[in-house]
């Protein structure tokens, strides 16, 4: 394999990380989560869990740091990938799958690896055509170049777990741009974000969340001048570096002023009041140098502020995953949303690649029309694509969940591949990128032997998943974007250069409104 590629300074780090994901230990506690009611029964669906048995065994054995590097070429050469010369690296698939936080497992979770399936991304419009320009950008360390990913869905996206994962993974291969994006409330890895005084804070109403919530659909209310909030980052994290803070706010008519220091320094401030020139949405950038952090906000004491949240980014390239989800939520939710702050606070972010998650509460809804999801979904792409134009759009199908049935056991909800099927009919519509999840876990019934493994991948609700079970659907993922990475390396390579570089151009996200 040849040295060109941008991973052969890291195969040192590789080697020592190879076939281990480890989950780190979090800053703040786990949420409660959403329970499930509904009673079903879905028919036989044909799987193959071997890739993932495999996986998950291989990450109990040791590893030799004097062969992991051979088996990471090893393993590019078997699955036929040519090595090609920078901006397109083969190994991404290996970095991607393989690169992990060398920390302890938390809780007494074991290690597992990110399990591979072949199921692939559905992209027959090119969707993810931005995204994977976005990455070759990263990858080649192009001044500027930064592959930021949105991921927003119902509680699998809120607890952070699983996006905690993706942003290990992603900072590994391509550098940490920062931690992200943090709301207010719902759960938040890598960080810690702590509350002192008199704060109001709220979440979406799930029958009515048209009010002004934000991103994250969530939002903290003060005025007294003792409310404080520390936003600091993991301080043994990839992501501990900040230059950056940008704190995000709802401006409205009688708002008070917002105020923010860094590290106990001079207070910034900056007014909350809806001017007849101003949109809804406010943000207040407090920048330092790089290193470790600590933002503290509060109201200024002369009229009511609304906080929706809190970026920490760093200078340069690299690449960083915001996670903003909900207990409970579906895609109608979403979609009923007030998209005249959410879509401004959505395109501030500037992403590469939008991702949405849903589909989990829809399936154990069985009053809830297939044909209504569908519209949801196809009405919630254009959306996000009206608010980031630039942005690739990937919808993801739901993990699989088992409901009580009345013997006493766990049986997949009636309509879970009806509902799986509106989805991605809503995506193909739409020209939107899908991936099929539930069938590159294995498929309905899985869920029940994740419950049953030892130790578990999901917990006995057989809805939500441990983390050593995100660990392995965040996996599934990456490794199917890697492949599709590496096709649309492959056919770019193929084409003229002066035809190449027009097209990636094009194609590339829009840097004139990054900090």
């Amino acid at each position: 394999m040849t040295s060109s590629s941008p991973f052969a300074e890291r195969r040192p780090r590789l080697a020592r990380t190879a076939a281990v994901a480890i989950a780190i230990a979090s800053c703040a506690a786990r949420p409660t989560s959403e329970r499930a009611s509904t009673i079903g029964q879905a028919a036989p669906y044909g799987h193959d869990r071997t890739a993932l048995d495999r996986a998950l065994v291989a990450a109990r054995r040791p590893v030799d740091a004097s062969t992991a590097e051979a088996s990471v070429d090893a393993s590019a050469t078997e699955a036929g990938v040519a090595a090609a010369s920078e901006p397109y690296a083969p190994e991404l698939r290996v970095a991607l799958r393989d690169e992990a936080a060398g920390e302890e497992p938390s809780s007494g979770e074991d290690a597992t690896t990110g399990a591979t399936s072949t199921v692939s991304i559905e992209d027959a419009s090119g969707s993810l055509d931005r995204a994977y320009s976005a990455m070759a950008e990263s990858l080649r360390r192009a001044r500027g170049a930064r592959f930021t990913v949105v991921v927003l869905g119902d509680s699998h996206t809120e607890s952070d777990e699983f996006t905690s994962r993706l942003r290990r993974r992603l900072g590994a291969a391509f550098g940490s741009a920062g931690r992200g994006f943090v709301a207010p409330a719902g759960g938040a890895r890598d960080v810690r974000r702590t509350f002192a005084g008199p704060w109001t804070i709220e979440r979406a109403p799930l029958r009515n969340p048209s009010g002004a919530y934000g991103v994250g659909l969530a939002r903290a209310i003060a005025r007294d001048r003792a409310a404080t909030v520390e936003i600091e980052p993991c301080a043994r994290c990839e992501s501990r570096d900040v230059s950056r803070f940008i704190v995000y706010f709802r401006r409205q008519s009688g708002g008070g002023s917002i105020e923010a220091r860094v590290d106990g320094g001079p207070w910034e401030r900056q007014s909350t009041a809806l001017a007849p020139t101003q949109g809804p949405v406010g943000f207040l950038v407090s920048s330092t140098q790089e290193g470790h952090h600590t933002l503290t906000v509060r109201p200024a004491g002369d009229g009511p502020i609304e906080l929706h949240g809190v970026a920490l980014e760093r200078d340069g390239n690299g690449a960083t995953v915001d996670s903003a989800g909900t207990v409970g939520a579906q895609a109608t939710h979403l979609d009923a949303a007030d998209w005249t702050v959410l879509g401004p606070e959505l395109s501030a972010r500037n992403p590469s690649l939008v991702v949405l998650w849903f589909g989990t509460n829809e399936s154990a809804n069985r009053r809830l029309a297939p044909a209504r999801v569908e519209q949801a979904i196809t009405s919630l792409v254009a959306r996000v694509r009206a608010a980031v134009p630039r942005a690739s759009i990937l919808v993801l199908g739901p993990p699989d969940l088992a409901l009580r049935d009345g013997a006493g056991g766990y049986a997949q909800p009636a309509q879970q591949l009806t509902i799986l099927d509106a989805i991605r009919r809503g995506a193909r519509s739409s020209n939107a990128a899908y991936f099929d999840l539930l069938s590159a876990m294995g498929g309905p019934g899985t869920v029940v032997s994740w419950v049953a493994r030892t130790p578990p991948l999901a917990y006995r609700d057989h809805v939500h998943y441990r983390p050593a079970g995100y660990d392995a659907l965040s996996g599934l993922l990456l490794d199917a974007i890697a492949r599709g990475y590496e096709g649309w390396a492959q056919r770019a390579a193929r084409r003229p250069a002066a035809e190449r570089s027009m097209t990636e151009a094009a194609s590339a996200p829009d840097r004139s409104r990054d900090r």
